[in-house]
């Protein structure tokens, strides 16, 4: 029953994390005009920028602080050691949606580019196209040990963790795309 409700917990928490990505794709292309990072300003612009500032910091500390042994080795004095995994993903879906919740629009305009003209597809183009090695980099490096798969296979005994936590298989690697991923997100 203990493999049931962590495998449960895990899809959840997976689920959880993918549909922030989703949404955060959708935020930040303002392909949903009501959802969207752009919009008029309710706020002042120094504390709009500031509070905005604080939500991505916000963001990067949970990314930075829990990627640490130390974290790791805290953690799982409260939940099992794989479910830890699950449980990164879970808060950073839930940050991601707060961070979107909590977003204010500063206003302005930093470019303008006409629905339908070459320009408009070329950006857009450049979108999707980040957005795609992302996803794409994210297999190539296993993302399966991010996700739901990683907990399946450990309650199973199938997967091991060595001396430093980290799960391995024969095929770990860190491919180009992935690092390009991370660079063509700001396009948005």
């Amino acid at each position: 029953m203990k493999k049931i409700g962590a495998s449960i917990y895990a899809v959840l928490c997976y689920l959880t994390g993918f549909a922030a990505i989703l949404g955060w794709i959708a935020f930040t292309g303002n392909l949903i005009p009501a959802f969207s990072i752009d919009g008029p300003s309710e706020m002042a612009l120094l504390p709009a920028l500031a509070k905005n500032l604080a939500l991505v910091v916000l963001f990067g500390l949970h990314h930075s602080i829990t990627a640490r042994q130390s974290f790791k080795s805290w953690l799982t004095q409260y939940i099992p050691a794989h479910l830890e995994r699950s449980t990164y993903v879970l808060v950073s879906g839930l940050l991601l949606f707060f961070m979107m919740w909590q977003w204010e629009s500063m206003g302005g305009t930093i470019w303008n580019i006409t629905t339908g003209t070459v320009g408009y597809y070329l950006i857009y183009g450049l979108f999707f196209s980040g957005r795609a090695i992302l996803f794409i980099s994210s297999f190539l490096i296993k993302a399966r040990l991010l996700a739901i798969i990683d907990e399946i296979l450990l309650l199973n005994d199938e997967l091991i963790y060595p001396d430093d936590g980290e799960p391995r298989t024969d095929e770990d690697r860190w491919p180009i795309s992935s690092l390009l991923a991370h660079s063509c997100l700001p396009t948005g």
